[in-house]
């Protein structure tokens, strides 16, 4: 539609199937790498079939550097936040 290539950042089971700031970073920078510019972090807070939260204390301080932050919440609250927006638990940053 806008030719935005978007990619998943595979989570892990190490971190309970949560995305971090570390793992947000590396994206960026090899995305940087390729001349590619990092635009958004889709983030979730209670994915409705199991609750995971990605872990936005640690993605908010790169999502500043960086891009802005899409939270989605599983209870009905969707918010688009700009990096230097309010959100709690991260988002705030």
């Amino acid at each position: 539609m806008a030719m935005v290539k978007c990619h998943a950042i595979q989570a892990k089971s190490s971190n309970k199937w949560s995305l971090t700031g570390a793992e947000v970073e590396e994206q960026i920078q090899q995305d940087l790498a390729k001349k590619l510019i990092p635009l958004l972090v889709y983030c979730t807070v209670g994915t409705t079939p199991s609750a995971i939260v990605d872990h936005l204390e640690s993605i908010g301080p790169i999502a500043k550097k960086f891009v802005y932050i899409y939270s989605h919440d599983a209870n009905s609250f969707d918010c688009i936040v700009e990096a230097m927006g309010s959100r709690g638990d991260g988002g705030e940053q």
